[in-house]
C-alpha cells in the first residue's frame, strides 16, 4: 500500500489570476496561500529532478519507482552480480540526491542522465574489483591443448638450442 502525499504545494499570488488546476484564492490585494496535496506521478522528470535538488524526498521517491529497475537492470548486466548492482542503485539514487542541482536538461534527457551515471559506476566497480568487463577471461592453461603442459622453459634458452640444432644439422648435412 502507497503512503499518502505529505507534500504540498504552497502558491502565492498578487495579481489576479485563477488557474483551474490549482484553485487560487485572491481575497482583495492581500497575499493569500492555499495548500493543496502535490502528486509527483504527473509531474515531469525535469521539474522532478528540481524538486529533488529541492530536498523534496517524495520527488525522490517517484524518480526512484520510474527508473529504478532501468538502472538496476544495466547494473547487473555490466557487473553480473546481484549484490553489486543493488549497491550501485543505491549508489545512483544516493547521488541524484546529493547532486540534482549538477542536471542540466540541456545536455540530456533525465533518464539518459541516470543511464549515464549507472554506467559510470558500474565501470567503476568493475576496475575496483580488478574484473574483466567482458566477463568472459579465460586462463592460459584453458588456451594450451590438454596434453601439453605449460612450458617453464626460458625463452633465450630455447633460442640458443634452436640455433645449436641448426648448426648440427648443417654440419650434418656435409658430411661425406
Amino acid at each position: 500500500m502507497s503512503k499518502p502525499q505529505t507534500e504540498w504545494l504552497y502558491l502565492k499570488t498578487n495579481q489576479f489570476n485563477i488557474s483551474g488546476t490549482y484553485g487560487i484564492i485572491l481575497l482583495g490585494f492581500t497575499i493569500r496561500e492555499l495548500k493543496l496535496p502535490l502528486d509527483h506521478s504527473t509531474i515531469d522528470d525535469q521539474t522532478l529532478i528540481k524538486l529533488v535538488a529541492q530536498a523534496t524526498p517524495d520527488a525522490l521517491e517517484e524518480l526512484y519507482r520510474r527508473y529504478n529497475r532501468l538502472v538496476y537492470s544495466l547494473a547487473l548486466n555490466i557487473v553480473t552480480e546481484r549484490t553489486a548492482a543493488e549497491e550501485i542503485t543505491l549508489d545512483i539514487f544516493t547521488k541524484v540526491w546529493e547532486k540534482a542541482a549538477t542536471y542540466r536538461p540541456e545536455r540530456a534527457q533525465v533518464k539518459t542522465w541516470l543511464v549515464s551515471l549507472t554506467r559510470n559506476r558500474a565501470i567503476d566497480w568493475l576496475r575496483r574489483e580488478g574484473v574483466r568487463v567482458d566477463g568472459s577471461s579465460v586462463s592460459w592453461t584453458q588456451i594450451l591443448p590438454e596434453n601439453s603442459p605449460p612450458s617453464t622453459s626460458n625463452p633465450v634458452r630455447d633460442t640458443e638450442a634452436k640455433f645449436q640444432q641448426e648448426r648440427i644439422r648443417a654440419a650434418v648435412a656435409q658430411l661425406p
